[in-house]
């Protein structure tokens, strides 16, 4: 699902990028869709591959380009935020598009992800394993 809306999410989580952090932001657009939207492309396709050990050099590449930018560790942890609740935006429009009322989120779903489900599940492990990679010295 998120191949087919790749651009959509990249484009919400932008916007709710903008409008959270206003003028303070570390990364102009083209900047922020060049390294978001290309690592997104990336580390989704090797995680639902199942490749995991190319995974997780993508993510150590995407860490390093963050911190080498100059990116706030506390603005990767507010853009992940961010990244999730476009996901959702996106997701549960589309859910409901399609016919299907969107789905409330249990309280263990909002706790950190595991590395097997579904499409929501990858993707907040996708962003609690960026933030893990970051935070490496």
């Amino acid at each position: 699902m998120i191949r087919e809306h790749h651009a959509k999410v990249l484009e919400r989580w932008y916007q709710l990028y903008a409008i959270h952090f206003g003028e303070t932001t570390t990364l102009s657009q083209h900047e922020f869709c060049a390294l978001y939207g290309h690592d997104l492309a990336q580390t989704v396709a090797h995680l639902l591959e199942g490749y995991m050990e190319r995974f997780v050099m993508a993510m150590r590449a995407s860490g390093e380009s963050l911190v080498e930018r100059g990116v706030p560790f506390r603005e990767v942890i507010s853009s992940l935020h961010l990244f999730e609740e476009s996901c959702s935006v996106i997701f549960d429009h589309q859910s409901v598009s399609e016919g299907n009322a969107p789905r409330k989120r249990s309280q263990s779903e909002n706790r950190l992800p595991r590395r097997t489900g579904g499409t929501c599940s990858k993707l907040r492990w996708w962003s609690s394993s960026l933030l893990l990679l970051y935070a490496e010295p």
